[in-house]
Parts: C-alpha cells; sequence; structure tokens
C-alpha cells in the first residue's frame, strides 16, 4: 500500500495543484543527476507514474547551466509544453514535464522573477549562514523569488521542490508590491483566511454549506470542508460573542460541531446512490476530520463528533462502492465476450475501462485522499475478480472451464492490468485479481501428468483445494488436448489441502469454493495524505464558492495577507517558523 500511496501522490489535478504530495527537495550535484522510474542511486531522482521510463532522462548542471537530456524518443519530456528528443537548456521560469502527471517549474535564484540575472542574489545568499544560490523546481504554478533556500550545508547545490504553490490574491499581490518597510513583511501566525457569520443566521449558513451545496458545481471541492475549519475557529475565538465565558464557548463549539456532524449525515444518506455526491462527501468529511483531530482546541472537546465524522467517512465510502460495483456489473459480460461472434450489441472490455477511468477521474476531482482511492479500488478490482472467478467455479455447464476460454479470460484481464499499471494501481489489481489470473493460467498450461504437479502449485498457490478440484473437474478439453489425469487431481489438490487451505484456516478464514462478494479487508482513516498539508492561502474557487452568502450578507470572509499562508497553524506541534521560511516570498 505504501507503494500505491507513492505512485499516486505525484499525480497533479486539473488546476496544476496536487493536495496528496507534500513538498519534496531534490538537490542537483554539479554532475549528471539521473531521472527515472528504477533511478534509486543517490543522487539520483525516482519518478513513479504513467510515462515515466526506468531511465527517462538526464539533468546536466555544469558551468552554471542545467540541461535536459531524454534517454529516447520514448521518454516523454516537454519543456514550456513542447516535446523535446534532444539535449536542451532550461532557463529560469521554464515548466519542465516528465511523462504525463510530474509538472515542475524551473526557477534559478541568479535570476530574478523576470528572467533577467538579479546581481544581489549572490551577495544576499551570503549574509545567510549556510545559504547557498539554489535552483527550484516547484508543481506546475507561480515560482519562487530568487532568495536562497536555507540549510544547503555543500556549496554549489541546485534544488528542485515539488509540492503545492501558493494562489494569491488581491490583496497579497499589492502586499507584495508595498515598500520594503522589515515591519510589514512582519507575519501574523493566523489562518490564510477568516470567516464570520451572523449568529441569528448559524443554520441558514450552516444549511447553505452542507445541505444545498450542489457537489458538481463546485470548483474547488473542498471548499465545505475549508469554510466549516473557519468557522469552528470564528466560534472559538473571542470576536464570536465576546462576552461569552470559556466554559459557554466550549460548549458552543462542540454545538456548532455536532451540527456540521450531523447535517454532513443526512447529506450522505439522502444522496447513497448518487456517486459523485458521495465521492464529494466522502473527501470532505475525511478532510474536515483532519483538522478537527489535528487542531489543538479542537481536538479535545469533539471526540464524539470525530467518532461519527470516521463513520461517516466509511459509510460513504461503502456507499461509493456499491454505486462503482453497479457500475460495473453492467459491463461485466465483457469479459465473456467471444472475439469470433462479433456481437456489437454485448458491452466489450472497452465499456470496463471506461467505467474505472471514470473512477478514478471522480475521486480526483474531488479530491479524495490517496489511501481512501487506493482502498476503492481494492474492492473493484475484487469485484472484478469475484464475478469471473465464481462463474468459472460454479456454473459448469457454461463451457468456460477450457484452455480457449481461459486464454481469452486471461486476455482481457490484461487490459485491466495495463489500466491498473498507468494508474499507480498496479500492487492493487496484482494483490486482487490474483485469484483469477490464477484461475486462468491453469486452465492454460499442462496439467496432464504428475510431473506437471509441483508447477501447477507453484503457479497457482491461492487457489484452495476445492478451488483447485472444481476447476480440474469442470475442465473440458479440446478435441486434440489430452484428458487430466485423476490421480493428477487428487494430488494438486492433497498438496493444496496442506498448503492454501492451511493458510487459510490459520488467518481465520473458511474454505470455501467460490470468492466472498465482499473484500474481507478492514477500512483504514488516511493517516497522511492531506491537503492541508500543502494548500497555501485561499485556494482557487474558495471566493467563488462563498460569493452567494457573502453578497445576501450571511457571512463575511478577510483575508490575511500577512498570515504564513497555512492551513495548520493552529495545529498540535505545527512548526510554524519553518512554514513561513519555506514560503516566505510572496507567488
Amino acid at each position: 500500500r505504501g507503494n500505491h500511496y507513492a505512485y499516486y501522490a505525484y499525480r497533479h489535478q486539473e488546476d496544476g495543484s496536487d493536495s496528496r504530495d507534500k513538498p519534496k527537495l531534490y538537490r542537483l550535484q554539479h554532475s549528471i543527476t539521473e531521472v527515472g522510474s528504477d533511478c534509486t542511486e543517490d543522487g539520483a531522482i525516482q519518478l513513479l507514474g504513467p510515462g515515466i521510463l526506468p531511465h527517462h532522462c538526464n539533468l546536466m548542471h555544469s558551468e552554471g547551466m542545467v540541461t535536459v537530456t531524454p534517454h529516447g524518443p520514448d521518454a516523454d519530456t516537454f519543456v514550456d509544453g513542447q516535446r523535446i528528443t534532444e539535449t536542451t537548456v532550461l532557463r529560469s521560469g521554464s515548466t519542465l514535464q516528465f511523462g504525463s502527471a510530474h509538472v515542475f517549474k524551473f526557477v534559478d535564484p541568479m535570476f530574478d522573477q523576470g528572467g533577467k540575472r538579479d546581481p544581489n542574489a549572490a551577495m544576499r545568499s551570503r549574509h545567510k549562514s549556510g545559504s547557498v544560490p539554489e535552483t527550484t523546481f516547484d508543481l506546475r504554478g507561480d515560482v519562487h523569488s530568487g532568495t536562497a533556500l536555507p540549510t544547503s550545508k555543500s556549496s554549489g547545490k541546485l534544488e528542485m521542490e515539488r509540492g503545492m504553490v501558493k494562489p494569491m490574491i488581491r490583496g497579497e499581490q499589492q502586499d507584495s508590491s508595498r515598500s520594503q518597510d522589515p515591519s510589514a513583511d512582519r507575519t501574523e501566525l493566523t489562518l490564510p483566511a477568516s470567516i464570520d457569520f451572523r449568529e441569528n443566521s448559524e443554520d441558514t449558513f450552516l444549511s447553505a454549506i452542507i445541505n444545498y451545496t450542489n457537489s458538481s458545481t463546485v470548483h474547488f471541492k473542498l471548499s465545505p470542508t475549508y469554510v466549516l475549519y473557519m468557522a469552528c475557529r470564528y466560534v472559538l475565538s473571542p470576536t464570536y460573542r465576546p462576552d461569552m465565558s470559556p466554559s459557554e464557548r466550549t460548549h458552543k463549539v462542540i454545538a456548532i460541531v455536532n451540527k456540521m456532524v450531523s447535517m454532513m449525515e443526512g447529506v450522505i444518506q439522502k444522496q447513497k446512490n448518487i456517486a459523485g455526491a458521495l465521492a464529494f462527501w466522502m473527501a470532505n468529511a475525511s478532510e474536515l476530520l483532519n483538522f478537527i483531530k489535528q487542531d489543538r482546541d479542537l481536538s479535545r472537546i469533539t471526540l464524539d463528533a470525530q467518532d461519527i465524522l470516521a463513520h461517516l467517512v466509511q459509510m460513504a465510502f461503502k456507499y461509493l462502492v456499491h454505486c462503482l460495483q453497479a457500475d460495473l456489473n453492467n459491463y461485466m459480460p465483457a469479459f465473456l465476450d467471444d472475439p469470433e461472434e462479433h456481437n456489437p450489441q454485448r458491452p466489450n472490455i472497452e465499456d470496463v475501462l471506461n467505467t474505472l477511468t471514470g473512477a478514478m477521474s471522480l475521486l480526483r476531482r474531488c479530491r479524495v485522499n490517496a489511501a481512501l482511492t487506493i482502498q476503492l479500488f481494492s474492492q473493484l478490482f475484487h469485484f472484478i475478480n469475484m464475478w469471473l472467478f465464481n462463474k468459472l467455479v460454479t456454473d459448469a455447464d457454461s463451457g468456460l472451464c477450457c484452455h480457449y476460454w481461459g486464454a481469452i479470460l486471461r486476455q482481457q484481464l490484461s487490459h485491466i492490468e495495463a489500466w491498473a499499471e498507468k494508474q499507480g494501481l498496479e500492487l492493487a489489481a496484482d494483490c486482487h485479481l490474483s485469484r483469477i489470473v490464477q484461475a486462468t493460467t491453469l486452465l492454460t498450461m499442462d496439467k496432464y501428468s504428475t510431473q506437471d504437479v509441483q508447477n501447477i502449485h507453484n503457479t497457482c498457490f491461492k487457489l484452495n483445494s476445492l478451488q483447485l478440484h472444481a476447476l480440474m473437474t469442470n475442465y473440458r478439453c479440446a478435441q486434440d488436448e489430452p484428458y487430466i489425469p485423476p490421480e493428477l487431481i487428487d494430488h494438486v489438490v492433497a498438496v493444496a489441502e496442506n498448503t492454501a487451505d492451511e493458510l487459510a484456516r490459520s488467518d481465520g478464514r473458511e474454505v470455501q469454493l467460490e470468492e466472498d462478494p465482499d473484500l474481507q479487508l478492514p477500512f483504514l482513516l488516511p493517516e497522511d495524505g492531506y491537503s492541508c498539508d500543502v494548500v497555501r492561502h485561499l485556494p482557487n474557487g474558495l471566493q467563488d464558492f462563498l460569493e452567494p452568502l457573502l453578497q445576501r450578507g450571511f457571512c463575511r470572509l478577510t483575508p490575511h495577507p500577512r498570515s504564513p499562508g497555512t492551513w495548520t497553524v493552529h495545529f498540535e506541534g505545527a512548526d510554524n517558523d519553518n512554514h513561513f521560511s519555506a514560503d516566505n516570498s510572496e507567488m
């Protein structure tokens, strides 16, 4: 699962942002830096995902110049949107893309943001102990300023940074262009913005955010989470009813959080058959739960609400799985489509792949946490496995247990595996499609003498004795194919009884013929990968989400230009100084 998450975390959203990947710093030596999926040596940059080759390209830093050289015509590499096939010099501000998912911006601190050499950049860097001029790569968005990033012990290095860049609001652009008065750069440990609402319109305000939000029209899909969190912080602050005692304020916070959670539960229940709404609210429920659990003031007084929110995430997940399984079920007969019949009325494997792609697009649009995405696709892969496997072992008259259909099913499953690999989900597919894959392998391999027993055992180790017996006794030989000797079947079954059966019992599982319709895995709430780790300032689309309420006077949004820009300033153990030093320059 860790590998799954790493693959998925490198994806970026359509707007260039990535709510799953914490900023990561790469340092380019004065030499060649290899980039690719198999590049694991010290100093190399390993990237995983669609379009990334084992040895994708080289980055060369020499004599103050950085170049990129693709490793061949198939190494998808783009500079400023143009595909390159030979060595290309990178200029400060250039956009560099590897494969289809990794997009960076190249920034040379020796140049100002206008692309001109800054003669003071090197001098400024000498004033800071341990700092050197460095080059940063930032995920699609605005560039860092020319000042050196801190804490580089060895000189002469360049840096690449991946992560979420900071969307700007108009007030911040004006603030960054003001005079260089040191007091103007003073930061305040506050959220990037605050919200306040009239007490007599509290229910209307919350209902508009939760009950009457159309998930399909929201640009920033986590807008409800960020608005609700700001509302919680508003009630916690003395700005909200200054006359309240600490005890009264605590009870008020508990009451409003419980109200939010109750409304969210109602929305999920009402829309339990709408995949888009379920993905939207699953993402928001999990993100809001993380905010509340991590907030040093909220976490201790909202334990009951946290339990309910955790239940809501799981409930939305379960409903969403059922919706997507129902969609898949419509196209599962595509696996049994005989290529010799050419029936245009029947679904084909492209319909299955489009269903999976649609599900992935939905989860990405809604900014669903990567760990939840992996668990959800594990359920879908298991559904495919269960549906096909049970067809093979329970319908003896179908004629599917033969070499011909084994080869067809294996070919169809290879399309699913290829799709999963492109999405970074190959480990989930390997795990949860394993029984149907091993079953099709059994149908197509040699099984005609006792000499084949060991090979069958090594290849079909996931299949228990009942499943192997059913597949081999139901097997229909082709006209020119030898029969399976009964003693071979007995020998294979006996080996499985002492291996696969014993393993199942030791895990507390019953040895049974059919695959269970439900994947017997515990639901796990994500431990990390939340949007607050990477989102800076006001996310694009948040103000548009609030605009109808702002116009009607139900609430007021106040940006804080001097905030460090992070949404984790109130988290337990938040390193606010580090947050600000890494993002000090306005973008």
